[in-house]
């Protein structure tokens, strides 16, 4: 699933794209499951845009660092 997201991000094709290949491909992912996936994804992270004129993003390090540790943290405690 997170295969034909990058692939979509990678050659910016959209949601009916996906839709049009998946109704006509079998064995690929429906496209309101892919959707999900592309949702849960967007969640995990709050990515922002990068301050001035050029085009980009970020994330914040604090943020990422702190859900790392809490990760590595759960996985631990399980173990």
């Amino acid at each position: 699933m997170e295969t034909i997201l990058f692939l979509m991000d990678k050659f910016a094709v959209g949601d009916v794209f996906i839709h049009e290949l998946t109704m006509s491909v079998d064995g690929l992912p429906k496209s309101y499951l892919i959707k999900q996936c592309r949702d849960k994804l967007n969640g995990s992270c709050a990515v922002k845009p990068t301050p001035g004129a050029e085009p980009g993003a970020q994330i914040s390090f604090k943020d990422s660092l702190v859900n790392k540790l809490q990760l590595l943290v759960s996985m631990l405690l399980q173990n």
